[in-house]
């Protein structure tokens, strides 16, 4: 009777705590009597399997925060990758396991951005020193004619300090003598670029003067058209040092008809200065002689 109701206890304490452990409460323990019998075995195994299982939770707990750690620390250093911080470094666990390949990969790609755009800012740097030390103006237009760069040369070639020329049309600038050329420029300059073309140009005080335009598209990856390139020159100086070299041209041609004249005119005068000089000396001995009659004097 008494057996039969102590296995009856036990069995209810077993089923109490396998109904525990199956919600998950892995802190339950039986009571041991430390006598070696069933109810010690049983009670042992009980307490065992709740331990390894609270060890296995706690484990996979710690686990779990440590992955949703890292993951946070990665998905932070991507964030600051495309902000712009291109030193970012993951931490690497070193074990070998998903997130530290990850955090490898993580790693060589940030260094591979970071050499690209190292490399494409000191390209940026050269053109930008190359455009700005330009003698010749230059604009960057868009599809529309807006213009989206300049140099300083342009600037100062038309008077409009800083950046007062991004976001003009281009016909804003030029004399209103050459609206349909700023009408007509994105679709002739996709047929063919075009040199040296005179253009009238307007300064922001008003003044109109021609300069020397040459154009040409420019294009994205993909080769699309993106907007157009001009190159101005201010020629004005070249023209006038033309125009004098012409002049100096003509003057050289009249001087060389001169000295032909001049040598045509000098071979007869020569003949007669010479016959004139011989007639003066043939008179004086004449006179010197008492030969000179009144014919002679006169």
């Amino acid at each position: 009777m008494g057996k039969s109701s102590l296995d009856g206890a036990i069995a209810d304490e077993l089923i109490e705590a396998f109904l525990r452990l199956a919600r998950g409460d892995f802190s339950v323990r039986l009571k041991r009597n430390h006598q070696r019998d069933t109810a010690d075995t049983l009670a042992f195994f009980v307490n065992l399997i709740a331990e390894e299982l609270q060890r296995l939770l706690t484990e996979r707990d710690r686990s779990h925060r440590e992955l949703e750690q890292h993951i946070r620390e990665l998905s932070e250093s991507f964030l600051a990758l495309a902000a712009g911080n291109y030193e970012v470094r993951a931490k690497r666990s070193g074990n070998g396991d998903a997130i530290d390949v990850l955090s490898f990969l993580f790693n060589n790609t940030a260094e591979e951005i970071g050499d690209a755009v190292a490399e494409m800012e000191r390209r940026r740097s050269v053109l930008e020193a190359i455009l700005e030390s330009m003698i010749d103006g230059v604009l960057l237009l868009d599809s529309q004619g807006l213009i989206q760069r300049r140099n300083a040369a342009i600037s100062r070639l038309l008077g409009y300090p800083g950046d007062l020329l991004i976001g003009r049309q281009l016909g804003e600038i030029l004399d209103p003598r050459e609206a349909d050329f700023a009408a007509r420029l994105a679709t002739e300059v996709q047929r063919e670029p075009f040199r040296d073309r005179s253009t009238e140009f307007r300064t922001q005080s008003g003044q109109t003067f021609a300069m020397a335009v040459s154009g040409s598209t420019y294009r994205d990856a993909k080769g699309v058209f993106s907007g157009i390139v001009l190159v101005i020159r201010d020629d004005r100086q070249l023209r006038q040092a033309q125009a004098q070299l012409q002049m100096t041209d003509r003057m050289a041609a009249v001087g060389t008809v001169a000295a032909g004249v001049a040598h045509e005119i000098n071979n007869p005068l020569a003949y007669v200065m010479s016959n004139l000089d011989y007639v003066v000396e043939e008179l004086a001995e004449s006179a010197e002689d008492g030969e000179l009659d009144d014919e002679r004097r006169e």
